[in-house]
């Protein structure tokens, strides 16, 4: 999945090359439909995902880790000085519409609900954890917007858990 990117999975196909030296282990990036339905047509074997919602009895699931989703913006904007940030506070903000991202939905129809408006100010069509990362840096270098992110990747910027 696009969010869940080599960084935290590597150390996992390490241990399991050791492991098991005789299996073959390919890995791709595509999105939760097509993962699920290559899964369904027998293509994959295994498939490691993100889904904002439960995926029924059809396929066996376990968790591997909780994340949180948190919105990202550059220093000195105006979010920085509050101790916590509702969705109604990021009413009328530039927001960098990730297109490719899982929650995507999620957070649109969160947004919907609660009546908030963002205005997609910027499109990011790209998709894998590295180009999320570096374009997420670009996008607070060159005060593009806010975005919501995976908590991991704001390392390097200002993130916060919005609810």
């Amino acid at each position: 999945m696009t969010t869940i990117g080599p960084t935290r999975m590597s150390r996992f196909f390490q241990h399991f090359h050791q492991g098991n030296p005789g299996i073959e282990l390919t890995v791709r990036d595509a999105t939760l439909p097509g993962l699920l339905h290559d899964l369904e047509r027998g293509d994959l074997d295994l498939a490691v995902v993100s889904s904002p919602r439960d995926l029924g009895d059809t396929f066996r699931t376990e968790p591997l880790y909780r994340e949180r989703y948190v919105v990202v913006f550059p220093p000195g904007h105006r979010l920085e000085r509050l101790e916590g940030i509702a969705l109604n506070d990021l009413a009328g903000e530039d927001y960098v519409d990730r297109l490719a991202c899982e929650l995507r939905e999620a957070v649109m129809a969160a947004c919907g609900q609660r009546k908030v408006e963002l205005y997609a100010a910027f499109l990011q069509r790209a998709r894998g954890l590295g180009r999320i990362h570096g374009a997420g840096r670009a996008r607070l270098r060159f005060h593009a917007g806010i975005f919501s992110a995976p908590e991991r990747i704001t390392a390097t910027a200002t993130g916060r858990p919005a609810g």
